[in-house]
């Protein structure tokens, strides 16, 4: 497991597991323009999992 900052282009694959069947009814289902907004806000910080292979496998939004 590797955990890293997200950037901008990982948002895709954010929402992505966002609607995934594990996921969905535990999460919001935000767009693309909403979670750029917010990363890019000052008031959060998004991190991203990825396996050994680079395949995002979770990430988190802390906020605040």
């Amino acid at each position: 497991m590797h955990l890293r900052s997200a950037v901008t282009d990982d948002i895709s694959h954010v929402i992505a597991l966002e609607a995934s069947p594990t996921a969905r009814p535990f999460v919001g289902q935000w767009s693309k323009e909403r979670h750029l907004a917010t990363m890019n806000s000052g008031d959060a910080k998004y991190l991203v999992s990825e396996s050994d292979q680079g395949a995002m496998q979770a990430y988190v939004i802390l906020r605040g």
